[in-house]
């Protein structure tokens, strides 16, 4: 190929990557006005839709605001946590005090990610371990040290990543070492091919075949 030809193709990664340029401050004053910008925005929580009004830089609904992003409480201003500086958080006094109960910023993580994801919080998660003696459910094998912990299992409903994740709450149906939870996704966690399984490592189909020769 000429050189003329190669002139508009893209130079060859180097060893590293390219280098991240950073914003201008006419990008960023662009980025600010579009998020100062009125519509319909998704809230990151709920995941409902609502309109947001000019000037107000919100990523959450009013409904929200007004609500404990951990339990979901009504709050006031006798629950509402305050922060050391004074400024006003979305979480109540009691989960606040949990969380600051939890070991290292991993814990506090994980928390978020059970919250955020299954609508239960990490004490309940320990709640439900311990009612289940520390181990699987199926297959009653507690988790290695060191290794993943047991994975929370629920029932899947179509289009939930798109709701609120507290609607996963009250489909949360146990804590699974991953082969069982892999196991029953294998089965479409259809109780009757479960059933069936069950039945045919008793009666071995094949050596009723077998034996009449």
């Amino acid at each position: 190929m000429s050189r003329k030809g190669c002139k508009d193709l893209k130079p060859r990664k180097k060893k590293g990557g390219y280098k991240r340029v950073s914003q201008t401050a006419e990008t960023k004053a662009r980025v600010k006005v579009t998020r100062l910008r009125a519509g319909r925005r998704k809230c990151s929580r709920c995941k409902v839709v609502w309109n947001k009004p000019r000037g107000v830089i919100k990523t959450i609904c009013p409904r929200c605001r007004e609500h404990c992003s951990r339990c979901d409480v009504l709050l006031t201003e006798e629950n509402k946590w305050k922060s050391a500086k004074g400024t006003h958080t979305y979480m109540c006094k009691p989960c606040q005090d949990e969380r600051f109960v939890l070991d290292g910023k991993a814990a506090s993580h994980r928390d978020y990610t059970l919250v955020n994801t299954y609508g239960i919080t990490a004490n309940e998660y320990e709640k439900i371990l311990k009612n289940q003696n520390g181990a699987c459910w199926i297959c009653e094998k507690p988790p290695k040290e060191g290794g993943n912990r047991l994975a929370v299992d629920h029932l899947h409903s179509k289009g939930e990543r798109k709701r609120n994740p507290r609607d996963k709450r009250a489909r949360v149906r146990g804590l699974l070492c991953w082969a069982c939870n892999a196991s029953l996704g294998k089965f479409s966690d259809s109780v009757t091919k479960l059933r069936r399984a069950a039945d045919y490592l008793e009666a071995w189909p094949a050596q009723q075949v077998l034996k009449e020769k």
